[in-house]
C-alpha cells in the first residue's frame, strides 16, 4: 500500500521496453489515433488486462454472486459501447486495445466529422470547444457513452471553427443530419451577427460626424478674433496716441509759457529809468 500523499499510478509500463515488434504497433497505433505519448496506450492495455482478470475469475465461478457480477460487468461494456448486445464472458476476453481507444472523446469527436484530423480533434477538446450534453470537457481521454455520442456538440456553439478549418470532408460521412441542423443554426447567427455589426457602423458614423465640426469650426473663428483683433486695433491705439498727440501738447505749453512772462518784465524796467 503506497503513501496517501500521492496518486495511485494508473498504468503499468512494459516488461521490454525494447521489443521491437511491440514499439512498431504502438507507434502505429499512436499515429492512427493522434495520441499525445505511450503512456495513453498503456493505460488502455492496463483497462483491458483488469477487465480480462475479471472475467477469467468469473468463469471459474458458478454461483449467484458471479452471475450476478458477470452481469454487471457486461451491461456497463454494452452501456460504454464496447461490447454488443447478446455478449458473454468470453467476447470480453477477445476484446482488444482499439476497442477502448475507440471510444475516447477524441475519436468520437473525428469519427463524427467535426474535426479534419485526430490531432485537430484534440487541439478543440483541450482548449474547451467540445461540450457534452451542454458541459464543457477539455479531456481529450474521456470514455463517451451509447447516450452521449448524439449529444456531442460545440460549445456555446462557436460559429468560427467550422469556417476557419473546413471541417466537411467527403469520406467521413457520419453525422451528418446534426452538422446540416448545426449549419442551418450557425448560419442564421452568422447573419445576424453582420446585421447588428452594420448598424453599429453606422451608428459610429453619425457619432464622429459631429465632433469633426465642432472642432474646427471653433478653432478658426476664436483664433482669427483672438489674434487679428488685439494686433491691429490695440496696438495702433497705444502706439499712436502717445507719440503724435501727447508730446504735441507738451511742446505748445513749453512754448507759450515763455512768452508771455517776458513782456510782463520789460515795461517794469522801463518805468524805473523814467523816474529818475
Amino acid at each position: 500500500m503506497g503513501s496517501p500523499q500521492f496518486s495511485r499510478k494508473l498504468y503499468e509500463t512494459p516488461k521490454k521496453p525494447y521489443d521491437s515488434v511491440r514499439l512498431k504497433m504502438e507507434s502505429e497505433i499512436k499515429s492512427a489515433y493522434g495520441l499525445k505519448s505511450k503512456r495513453e496506450i498503456w493505460k488502455a492495455h492496463t483497462t483491458l488486462r483488469n477487465y480480462r482478470q475479471q472475467a477469467r475469475r468469473l468463469l471459474a465461478l458458478h454461483t449467484d454472486q458471479g452471475m450476478k457480477e458477470s452481469k454487471e460487468i457486461i451491461e456497463k461494456l454494452k452501456r460504454l459501447n464496447i461490447l454488443k448486445e447478446g455478449a458473454t464472458l468470453d467476447d470480453i476476453l477477445g476484446l482488444k486495445v482499439e476497442d477502448f481507444l475507440e471510444r475516447r472523446l477524441q475519436t468520437v469527436v473525428y469519427k463524427r466529422g467535426m474535426a479534419n484530423t485526430q490531432k485537430q480533434a484534440r487541439q478543440f477538446i483541450i482548449h474547451g470547444n467540445i461540450a457534452v450534453n451542454g458541459r464543457k470537457i477539455t479531456s481529450p481521454s474521456y470514455v463517451v457513452t451509447t447516450g452521449e455520442t448524439e449529444k456531442i456538440e460545440y460549445y456555446k456553439r462557436v460559429p468560427d471553427l467550422r469556417e476557419e478549418s473546413d471541417l466537411i470532408e467527403v469520406d467521413n460521412l457520419e453525422g451528418l443530419d446534426l452538422r446540416e441542423k448545426k449549419d442551418a443554426e450557425k448560419i442564421q447567427k452568422l447573419e445576424e451577427g453582420k446585421e447588428t455589426a452594420k448598424k453599429e457602423e453606422v451608428k459610429e458614423e453619425v457619432k464622429e460626424e459631429p465632433k469633426e465640426a465642432v472642432k474646427e469650426e471653433p478653432k478658426e473663428a476664436v483664433k482669427g478674433e483672438v489674434k487679428e483683433e488685439p494686433k491691429e486695433a490695440i496696438k495702433g491705439e497705444v502706439k499712436e496716441e502717445p507719440k503724435e498727440a501727447v508730446k504735441e501738447e507738451v511742446k505748445e505749453e513749453v512754448k507759450e509759457e515763455p512768452k508771455e512772462t517776458k513782456p510782463a518784465e520789460k515795461p517794469e524796467t522801463v518805468t524805473k529809468g523814467a523816474g529818475e
